[in-house]
């Protein structure tokens, strides 16, 4: 606030200039972890799928986990984490959050919704066997799926 003209001032109450800061410098990626443009998809087996949000999966699977149906033998942890891996490199392809669809896909492919054939059964048993608790199983599972295939499914 300022002071009135009749107020005296004291030597030591004098009011400093203002100091003006220069406009800010452009930002460039200059650390090591800085995203230089678009960065590059690097393919190698095990590499994952950078996406925005991708933990929501988590919530989406949540949501859907009272019409899942389980064989005897498979346990709901294990089949979380491999539906929930693929889940996220579906929606990373597209760059966005893990959306409803992406859990149902899944799990349709693998016919835990629904009536699911005896083929199907014994394959996920041994897909998802452990896949909670291991990291390469639950990578194993999103790379049955291609990239294309993942694009055009609805």
């Amino acid at each position: 606030m300022a002071q009135p003209n009749f107020v005296p001032i004291r030597s030591g109450e004098n009011v400093s200039e203002i100091q003006k800061l220069e406009p800010p410098k452009r930002w460039t990626p200059s650390r090591p972890a800085d995203f230089n443009g678009k960065p590059e998809m690097v393919t190698k087996k095990y590499y994952g799928n950078p996406g925005p949000d991708s933990g929501y999966a988590l919530l989406l699977f949540e949501s859907l986990k009272p019409d899942i149906k389980l064989e005897k033998g498979e346990d709901i942890h294990d089949v979380a984490a491999g539906v929930v891996y693929v889940a996220m490199k579906r929606a990373a392809l597209f760059g966005r959050a893990p959306i409803k669809k992406d859990i149902e896909y899944v799990l349709k492919k693998f016919g835990f919704l629904g009536k699911a054939h005896s083929s199907q059964i014994e394959e996920r048993k041994s897909l998802f066997k452990s896949a909670g608790h291991e990291y390469h199983k639950r990578m194993e599972i999103a790379d049955k799926f291609s990239e294309e295939e993942l694009k055009h499914q609805s």
